[in-house]
């Protein structure tokens, strides 16, 4: 994926470049330095990887690099055209790496990759992961000493424990949005861990990760309203509120194919399209059995 931000400025720039001024001066400093520095990542990237296309001199690029970043000069109307179009060229080899998860998982050694975009956001899941784990300790550890005590309660605090018999039932509807919850954070933080592996976490990616949270949320507390009791048993597995909510947060899939399933069974059957599905096959099949004879 390009960087419009760049790429953009840098096509507008030499399309309507003035000839009296130097042609890096047009373009902006800033975004022509961001651009040397993107490509320069993306060719030791590259060349790291043994990805490098031909098209594309190195020796060239550190000459941009060392007559722009280390000697301060400016760069002419064909330079920087070069320098783009070896944006480009990078950007789609090494896809889905770009200058922008490069930049966002460059790191040194274990703090300064804590100090990156991807550290950041990391940082930042693990401590969702932890808060929603005490969470559901708390819950499950609240409604095992309201289950002990509740008979000696309802003889010695029988006003409190109608309190405490509602707070109980709201942390049973609670624990399988907390699973779905904790489940989402599951699949998030190995997809992170994957995309920084490979060098492919994108910050401008995050609210889509933070809206799969909400979604995991969602689907945890739903997908228990499609089985009785709390419970559902698949082969030989039973599966609890919890687990069906952990389930379900993990992977969305797994709730929208109960739903399909769910449907298909309640929507009336098209005898019309069945009928057209059964000759298709059986002429599949005819065509099939001719083509064997001719070459036996």
């Amino acid at each position: 994926m390009n960087e419009p931000s760049v790429v953009a400025k840098i096509d507008k720039a030499v399309k309507n470049i003035n000839r009296n001024a130097p042609a890096d001066q047009i373009v902006g400093e800033s975004c022509l330095t961001d651009l040397i520095h993107s490509v320069m990542r993306l060719a030791v990237f590259a060349l790291e990887k043994g990805r490098l296309p031909d098209e594309v001199q190195l020796a060239e690029i550190y000459q941009f690099w060392y007559k722009k970043i280390d000697q301060k000069q400016h760069l002419d109307e064909k330079e920087i055209s070069r320098l783009g179009e070896y944006y480009r060229i990078l950007e789609l080899e090494l896809t889905p790496v770009t200058a922008v998860s490069l930049r966002a998982t460059d790191c040194s050694d274990f703090n300064d990759c804590m100090k990156s975009a991807a550290g950041r956001f990391a940082k930042s899941q693990w401590l969702l992961t932890y808060i929603v784990f005490g969470l559901i300790a708390t819950l499950n550890l609240f409604q095992y000493i309201f289950e002990f005590l509740s008979p000696q309660w309802a003889v010695d605090w029988p006003t409190g424990l109608t309190t405490l018999t509602f707070v109980y039932q709201l942390s049973n509807d609670l624990i399988p949005f907390t699973y779905g919850t904790l489940g989402a954070c599951a699949h998030v933080l190995r997809l992170t861990d994957q995309r920084i592996r490979d060098r492919e976490f994108d910050p401008r990616k995050v609210p889509e990760h933070r809206n799969r949270l909400v979604l995991g949320t969602l689907s945890g507390g739903v997908i228990v309203m499609f089985f009785s009791a709390g419970e559902a048993n698949t082969g030989n597995i039973a599966l609890t509120a919890a687990a069906l909510g952990f389930l379900a947060g993990y992977s969305t899939d797994f709730l929208f194919s109960i739903i399909d399933r769910i449907l298909n069974a309640l929507s009336p059957r098209n005898t019309k399209d069945d009928k057209a599905a059964i000759r298709t096959a059986t002429r599949t099949k005819s065509n099939q059995l001719n083509a064997t004879k001719n070459v036996g």
